[in-house]
């Protein structure tokens, strides 16, 4: 399975099903892998600014405001590990096209994510630079969480 690694929060809300959109400089998923799920990998560091971002984007989002127990805040804070997995669907490069998520489109190239899942337990693992393939005891630790197939 491949993974994407994404900055610590921006992982967490991916994981969380809040943001379904993940923004890129330039192309980095072919298109042969729309329709595949991939893995979504939290980096090592966590962006502590980028809280104030999402909560201006989304004032739901407030990590102070939202219950202890609900998935954002906790998956938000998880570092070097899978945390989910999600489907990549297709890649935008106009906002009009993502209707009420154009709010987490910042361009110039959005892939469009769906039927995620965060997994129980993070998988600990490095990450990497764009779409990369995990090691297969990562893939099978990942996998047996989310009743698949490796």
């Amino acid at each position: 399975m491949r993974a994407l690694t994404l900055t610590q929060p921006w992982a967490g809300l991916v994981a969380a099903g809040i943001k379904l959109i993940e923004n890129r400089p330039r192309k980095i998923i072919s298109s042969a892998h729309f329709g595949s799920r991939i893995a979504i990998h939290a980096s090592r560091e966590i962006d502590r600014e980028a809280y104030d971002d999402i909560y201006r984007i989304d004032p739901r989002t407030d990590i102070r405001m939202v219950s202890a127990d609900a998935p954002w805040p906790r998956l938000s804070h998880i570092t070097n590990a899978v945390i989910a997995v999600a489907t990549v669907v297709r890649v935008v490069e106009d906002p009009r096209e993502l209707g009420e998520h154009a709010r987490w489109y910042f361009g110039p190239i959005g892939y469009v994510l769906s039927d995620v899942r965060a997994l129980v337990a993070p998988v600990p693992c490095r990450g990497r630079i764009g779409l990369w393939t995990m090691p297969a005891a990562v893939e099978l630790a990942v996998c047996a969480q989310i009743g698949d197939a490796p």
